[in-house]
């Protein structure tokens, strides 16, 4: 007779309780507990097989028969219990056994989609990396080979795999590549491509310390292009000194005294410009350009020299006038506008104008832009142009062989190089001229002057989390799903963290019309035995939906009949749910300390046999419904649908993709968990289930926008932006949020998040940030 054993599969933290739970109980049962318990460093002697006694020789009397008799008893006894030990040992190893084979099955990838992978991977590492990637791009590099090795691909093997590595490399160190291709061409050396990469990791490093100790001059050219030391700007401060000395604007200021005390007249000067826009150029009036653009002038700045071309190999573009603070990723007025500047050795635009950049080149490990101590690299090179303005009339010039810098600050139009072209500039009068003739006028703002003058947009409030939040009831109807009127008027008697400042009256909204379409017969059961504990009765409901961006098609409810209180969980195979369900009991038995009596199901067959065992040990009695017949199960089935809406609701509401219905789901079900019911006598799921009323003064409007410090940029990017932009898409805790991360389409969990609950995700958006960063690693 064969029986069923009970295989949990340890596939996250989840599955740990419920799977050391089985495998301490079968190591107690067998006395070996001690061998395996995790929380103890000394482990007991392993189990010694028994030696079997020798046959006594030489004269052999009755007493040494009786003694030899007694040893063999006490032999196989030993023998016997030695057996049943390393039979229970091979049982316990068993089970682990089985659990990581069910794992391998579930988890493991096939080899064909291994290889499938790693060939992808290397057409991914065909594009050249930038300075900054280099040693990442060198170390997956390695990665792949040794994967593909393992594998048996013969991609990596040879000349065709130093040939793949060697191609992007051509693109901006062709001084490396080339003689070894030509090697590998006339077959004279053979070599093997990870000693290749590690002959190249040495040589950009070499490379790279020699351009690093170069000392570059800084240097400002006069309107005649006569070199001479470049002076420091005028300050917020009101002082002649660079942004980076201040003692106001840089903590870290070289100099500055251990007790300096500011001046409180000029420190509210310093902040009031901070609050007026970027930290050295304030917010400035002015008109964008409206209507169609005139066709593009490049007579003014037509520059296709050889020498220009010849002398970017080796120049540092030096810009005096950038700084980098904490911000989010709104654009600023300086980053949208293009200004003059006497102190830049070239052009320079970001990538607020990628959609007028066109690339003509690509930019070398050498080309960085540099301000004070600090080097930007340049993505590439290429023509933009420029909306300037001639009088009344709006004028389009293309400037060549701009520098592209995607983080950089603001987009400067060097004077150096428009002298070159005999263009000049008036600074008494604001003009541009040449040969005596004004062709273009600039516009001066906060001690700048402006060639093409775009103002930002305001910003909105910005909000963060708080203990009480006071909202107009209309924001609380979005908060919580669009809920009821009257759930909205309870919550100020049933949550804490809530405030309305205004009254709470009906209110019709297109988004409910649209989502809560809907028609429920439900038909609750009157229990043969009803208690009043929360979690005396579960019911349980399986919803099937469309694969999600995570692949979850699932969805398993687990609802207390008696407080309303739901879990729900998602998941990819049917068949998971078993393991779920066994999850949450255990969790109500921990958490809430609560036993769970009967478990209410409208008879899914796919309930298997080894999970009613489990139920039935547990002394749960498994309350089985008419087949086919969904309206039975009414509590479960009408909780289910309550939150199916919640999460139509919200996802409509903010124009959301469909394939993230797993995050709005949960999120549903964790609103729903809060708002009070009048079922309830107006109290929520919550505090029924938790004995205290939940605070959401945390919770913001589904979908919005967050705004996250990134605290993964290194200290040396200071150009870099300084927030990772998503959009709120549920809540871990009280201060951890789950935010939608457009780039990677990845959720990620932050805890210092920012909201903008009047900013809503637009599906241009994902094209948006896509082209952000491919223009930004290759415009």
């Amino acid at each position: 007779m064969s029986s069923s054993k009970l295989i949990i599969v340890l596939k996250s933290s989840q599955d740990w309780d419920e799977w050391f739970f089985i495998v301490q109980s079968r190591a107690k049962k067998a006395r070996l507990y001690d061998y395996i318990d995790p929380t103890k460093d000394l482990r007991p002697q392993q189990p010694i097989a028994p030696t079997k006694p020798p046959l006594p020789t030489g004269n052999i009397t009755d007493a040494d028969r009786e003694e030899h008799k007694w040893k063999r008893e006490d032999y196989k006894e030993d023998k016997k219990e030695y057996d049943r030990q390393m039979r229970e040992l091979n049982d316990l190893s068993s089970l682990i056994e089985d659990s990581l084979r069910a794992l391998q099955v579930r988890l493991q990838p096939s080899t064909s989609t291994q290889q499938e992978f790693v060939l992808n991977k290397l057409r991914e590492l065909e594009k050249p990396p930038t300075t900054q990637s280099t040693e990442k791009w060198l170390t997956q590099w390695e990665e792949c080979v040794f994967k593909a090795r393992s594998l048996g691909l013969s991609d990596v093997e040879g000349s065709r795999g130093v040939n793949a590595f060697l191609k992007p490399i051509m693109q901006h160190d062709s001084e490396y590549a080339s003689p070894i291709l030509r090697e590998l061409r006339l077959g004279t050396k053979t070599l093997d491509v990870s000693d290749v990469i590690v002959d190249y990791r040495e040589h950009a490093r070499q490379k790279q310390a020699l351009i690093t100790n170069k000392t570059h001059a800084t240097f400002a050219a006069t309107l005649r292009g006569e070199e001479q030391p470049q002076k420091p700007p005028k300050c917020l401060c009101g002082l002649l000194h660079w942004y980076f000395q201040c003692f106001y604007l840089n903590p870290n200021a070289p100099n500055r005294p251990a007790d300096f005390k500011p001046n409180k007249k000029i420190k509210t000067q310093v902040e009031n410009a901070l609050k007026r826009g970027t930290p050295l150029i304030p917010h400035t009036q002015g008109n964008k350009g409206k209507g169609k653009e005139p066709k593009p002038d490049t007579l003014a700045n037509d520059d296709n020299s050889d020498d220009e071309q010849g002398s970017i190999k080796s120049f540092p573009a030096v810009v005096a006038q950038s700084f980098a603070t904490h911000r989010d990723s709104r654009p600023t007025t300086l980053e949208l506008s293009w200004i003059v500047d006497t102190g830049t050795t070239h052009h320079v635009c970001n990538r607020y104008m990628r959609k007028r950049f066109i690339k003509t080149r690509n930019a070398g490990l050498d080309d960085f832009v540099i301000y004070g101590n600090t080097r930007v690299p340049i993505k590439s090179f290429g023509n933009v142009t420029v909306n300037a303005r001639n009088g009344k009339k709006s004028k389009v010039i293309t400037l060549r062989d701009v520098a592209y810098v995607p983080a950089f600050m603001g987009n400067l139009v060097s004077i150096s190089k428009c002298n070159k072209k005999d263009v000049h500039m008036d600074t008494k009068s604001l003009r541009l001229y040449k040969d005596d003739t004004i062709v273009y006028v600039l516009t001066p703002s906060e001690g700048q002057f402006f060639l093409e003058l775009h103002q930002a947009e305001s910003v909105p409030a910005i909000t963060s989390a708080a203990t009480t939040r006071s909202l107009p009831a209309e924001q609380w109807h979005g908060v919580f799903a669009h809920t009821n009127y009257h759930a909205i008027k309870a919550l100020l008697t049933a949550v804490t963290g809530v405030e309305f400042t205004n009254d709470v009256v009906p209110v019709h909204y297109d988004t409910c019309s649209r989502a809560k379409a809907y028609q429920l017969v439900a038909r609750d059961l009157l229990p043969e035995e009803a208690r009043n504990e929360s979690f005396f009765r579960v019911s349980f409901n399986l919803i099937q939906m469309t694969p999600a961006f995570n692949q979850h098609e699932w969805i398993t409810y687990i609802e207390c009949i008696k407080s309303n209180y739901v879990f729900t969980r998602t998941h990819m195979l049917k068949s998971d749910y078993n393991t779920l369900i066994l999850d949450i009991l255990s969790m109500i038995e921990r958490r809430f300390d609560a036993l769970t009596a009967f478990f209410r199901t409208d008879g899914e067959r796919s309930l298997n046999t080894a999970f009613k065992a489990e139920l039935k040990r547990r002394g749960i009695t498994i309350e089985v419904l008419a087949p086919y017949t969904p309206a039975q199960n009414g509590h479960a089935e009408r909780t289910s649908q309550s939150i199916i809406i919640k999460a139509r609701v919200m996802r409509i509401g903010v124009n959301l993709p469909e394939r993230l219905w797993p995050e709005t789901v949960l999120a549903a079900t964790y609103i729903h968990n809060r708002t009070p019911s009048k079922v309830l006598k107006w109290k929520t799921p919550f505090e029924l289930a938790h004995g205290i009323k939940p605070n959401v003064a945390h919770m913001r409007v589904y979908g919005c926008k967050a705004y996250a410090l990134n605290k993964t940029i290194p200290r040396s990017n200071k150009l870099q932006e300084r927030a990772l932009v998503g959009y709120l898409v549920g809540y871990d805790s009280t201060n951890i949020y789950r935010i939608w991360y457009l780039p990677g389409d990845r959720i990620i969990r932050l805890r210092d998040v920012s909201f903008d609950e009047s900013s809503k995700y637009s599906p241009d958006e994902q094209e948006q940030y896509q082209e952000i960063e491919d223009v930004e690693e290759e415009p």
